[in-house]
């Protein structure tokens, strides 16, 4: 499933596989205020979204991953020629 566009960049749903967001037309007030709604009312989906962003941030941002990233990235500087 894609989105033409969110903010400045368009999203594609399969870059985003741990449910953890609510989607909201850019510039559509009202429909902030629904999702907003919807958090302060809806226990569960309230649970779902943290738990689905705290699994991306573990997959993506803990620090083996990022670490690892960081190793690669000089590594390869290393070996490069001046």
């Amino acid at each position: 499933m894609s989105f033409p566009r969110s903010g400045i960049l368009p999203v594609t749903w399969t870059a985003f596989p741990t449910f953890s967001w609510l989607l909201v037309a850019e510039k559509d007030p009202p429909a902030l205020a629904e999702a907003l709604r919807r958090l302060a009312t809806d226990r569960e989906l309230r649970g779902r979204l943290g738990g689905g962003a705290r699994a991306s941030v573990q997959e993506r941002l803990s620090w083996e991953v990022v670490s690892g990233r960081y190793f690669q990235t000089l590594a390869g500087v290393a070996r490069e020629e001046p």
